[in-house]
């Protein structure tokens, strides 16, 4: 029988909560480095440390304008992984757990010399 995992989301009773919860989770994305732990679509469970402040990622990697991945941004987020050197995403009802504010030194970056100097 499979493991029943407790997600984030099953503690919010409201799109509303759901809403303020999904903004927070941006917020933290977009100015840190953040581990996010969430079920993957095959039921395995994966941990991404990433994020999508440009400062903390390779310029090769920069999103170029007019180019922005058209996706529901209600319901997943697109974050750049810091381990695996790419972007990825995840649906917000699949996370599992979130812890913001890492450091650089928490994570194995493969091409740290490209960041920008912040």
């Amino acid at each position: 029988m499979k493991e029943v995992i407790a997600k984030i989301y099953d503690v919010f009773e409201t799109d509303e909560e759901k809403a303020i919860w999904r903004n927070w989770l941006r917020k933290q994305i977009s100015t840190g480095i953040v581990e996010v732990t969430f079920e993957k679509k095959d039921g395995s469970i994966r941990v991404l440390k990433g994020t999508t402040h440009l400062g903390n990622i390779p310029i090769n990697h920069h999103p170029i304008e007019g180019k922005e991945r058209k996706i529901n941004k209600d319901e997943v987020c697109t974050i750049f992984d810091l381990e695996a050197n790419g972007w990825r995403s995840f649906i917000f009802d699949t996370v599992i757990d979130v812890r913001p504010n890492l450091h650089l030194k928490e994570v194995n970056i493969p091409n740290e010399k490209d960041l920008i100097p912040n």
